[in-house]
């Protein structure tokens, strides 16, 4: 899992707006099924990169 979720925190910096989205939206089903199963250490390596996706240049990343 360490290694899959390393790759989607880099694809959120991805330049094509496909690619954030889908990562945003895996991240997301990732955080729903893992719950409280992930530990500390890897949360907070996701929660930076995912608000940064909060000033994304488009809405539909914006919003996931």
């Amino acid at each position: 899992m360490e290694e899959l979720l390393t790759q989607l925190l880099s694809l959120l910096e991805d330049d094509t707006l496909d690619t954030r989205l889908i990562s945003c939206r895996v991240l997301m089903h990732m955080l729903e099924i893992a719950g409280s199963r992930m530990d500390q250490h890897r949360l907070y390596n996701v929660y930076p990169n995912l608000l940064k996706r909060l000033d994304d240049s488009n809405d539909n990343v914006r919003y996931v």
